[in-house]
């Protein structure tokens, strides 16, 4: 039986979202593709309020219609709006894109992903914007079967690279 998947904003009153999309990230955490140490319990008690104060901070959900009633949250979208000064126009940022190990394969992502565009295109964004490991082959096939693709270096200035720097 093929699943119904519904992508919905989520609603931070809503326990049924809020409950999933914290699940859901522990589980993304953990996985050894992110190369993360885990979701900190600290990080998961204070996820939903850090969330919820920052306007450009928009998240959306697959759910799976056909497991119950509520159904079940089985994917998510964390994006964050920046901005382009070139493009003097918003950007969108896919932070976190994870879909549970149960309900790969089933073209959760792809539902995710075209959901975001559609979000972007509404709120006239420039573009949109993600980082992926390079040996996360099924994720970049995704992206790219998607329209995402590198940034192509302009003559002689080689390589971009994403760096970061830990505050704490």
């Amino acid at each position: 039986m093929n699943a119904s998947f519904n992508i919905v904003r989520l609603n931070y009153d809503n326990p049924f979202h809020t409950k999933g999309i914290v699940g859901l990230l522990a589980e993304y955490a953990g996985d050894p593709a992110i190369g993360s140490p885990g979701l900190a319990e600290e990080a998961k008690g204070r996820l939903i309020d850090e969330m919820a104060k920052r306007p450009g901070v928009v998240a959306l959900l697959a759910v799976d219609g056909s497991s119950h009633s509520q159904g079940q949250v089985v994917g998510a979208a964390i994006c964050v709006e920046s901005f382009s000064t070139f493009a003097a126009k918003s950007v969108l940022n896919i932070h976190d894109i994870m879909v549970s190990k149960a309900f790969r394969g089933r073209g959760v992502g792809k539902l995710l992903i075209e959901a975001v565009e559609q979000l972007a295109i509404e709120t006239d964004c420039a573009k949109i914007t993600l980082e992926v490991y390079e040996n996360n082959r099924v994720a970049r096939g995704l992206y790219e079967a998607s329209g995402f693709g590198s940034l192509e270096a302009k003559a002689g200035l080689g390589q971009t690279y994403f760096l970061t720097k830990p505050i704490r």
